[in-house]
């Protein structure tokens, strides 16, 4: 796709196919390729291999999450990086130094994190 952008979903099954659906819905899929990722290990590898545009992500394995958000922004220091998380709200401040651009808990505010996506997509 021309122009497209790239987003990497790492979460569980169930919250990366809602977010595709939100954000595909939302914005339209026809600018975006969505790729998975469901552990710190597949995150940093798809990382490694499409250099998404935009990485959303909770923080996988919570003692690895901030790890995780300095080593897939060492690897695309291009990508912005949203995380959403309901388990780990205590490490918000934690995940805005490690690089991460926003930090969501859930249940998400569909508008703000819709505009968000949109505006970290130049959309």
């Amino acid at each position: 796709m021309p122009n497209s952008k790239t987003v990497l979903l790492a979460d569980t099954r169930s919250y990366r196919m809602e977010w595709e659906a939100l954000i595909g819905y939302q914005v339209g899929t026809h600018s975006i390729r969505f790729h998975e990722a469901w552990s710190v290990l597949s995150a940093v590898a798809a990382t490694q291999r499409e250099c998404p545009n935009l990485i959303i992500t909770e923080l996988l394995g919570a003692e690895h999450g901030c790890w995780m958000i300095r080593e897939l922004r060492r690897i695309a220091p291009d990508s912005r990086i949203i995380v959403v998380s309901a388990n780990n709200t205590d490490r918000i401040a934690d995940a805005i130094h490690a690089g991460a651009v926003e930090y969501f808990t859930k249940p998400l505010d569909y508008d703000r994190f819709i505009g968000t996506v949109r505006r970290y997509l130049e959309l």
